[in-house]
């Protein structure tokens, strides 16, 4: 199964799109985080997500998947999706589909009739 998550910690402001729909932790919690505070914060993250979704849970079902879908950031909607490393120049737009069942991100490119998986890349915005 691949996961992949962004964590704002000590970001204070966003782009006017994202402003009422992103966040960070310095934001919630109204304080700014040392170094190594941050480390704490992640593994904190890293024990709560291994709770949510033990390897026991997702080999057996896929609950998990339906789980995540349901808060799956653009969902249904447009996307432009820089495919590989941080920085590719390789760039798909098209509709966000979902997850594969390995939780891939699956994206309908524009003037394509099938879907397309991808395990690595980030959204663009």
């Amino acid at each position: 199964m691949y996961l992949g998550i962004g964590v704002n910690v000590a970001q204070k402001k966003f782009s006017f799109n994202l402003q009422n729909k992103a966040g960070s932790i310095s934001l919630a919690a109204g304080k700014e985080f040392a170094a190594h505070e941050r480390f704490v914060l992640l593994e904190l993250i890293l024990k709560r997500l291994h709770k949510e979704f033990s390897l026991t849970a997702c080999a057996n079902s896929q609950i998990w998947k339906k789980r995540i879908e349901e808060r799956l950031f653009k969902k249904g909607e447009k996307v432009c999706f820089a495919e590989g490393p941080a920085n590719s120049k390789t760039i798909i737009s098209g509709i966000l589909t979902g997850l594969g069942p390995e939780g891939e991100l699956q994206i309908l490119p524009h003037d394509e009739k099938e879907i397309r998986t991808f395990i690595t890349g980030e959204l663009i915005f």
